[in-house]
């Protein structure tokens, strides 16, 4: 059960990754005026993408560092 809310967990922060993507993206993907859009809005997208991909996989990610620390504190208390 624990690894079908994990998946879920993943397909929900994944969602919103894609979303906050497009929303990055949407200008250049569908300008209004086609021969104005510029590298550097290209390259700004990208790296704002790439930022919230990778607060996309650190919040993803944090059941799992949750679970390993309460393993640890648990076998050393034992």
């Amino acid at each position: 059960m624990i690894k079908v809310m994990l998946i879920a967990w993943y397909i929900f922060v994944g969602v919103i990754w894609l979303s906050i993507a497009y929303t990055f993206f949407e200008d250049i993907i569908f300008p209004e005026y086609p021969d104005r859009v510029h590298k550097k809005d290209v390259i700004g997208s990208c790296v704002a993408t790439l930022l919230a991909a990778s607060i996309a996989l650190i919040i993803a990610l944090l059941p799992n560092f949750i679970g390993a620390v309460i393993q640890w504190l648990e076998s050393s208390f034992h």
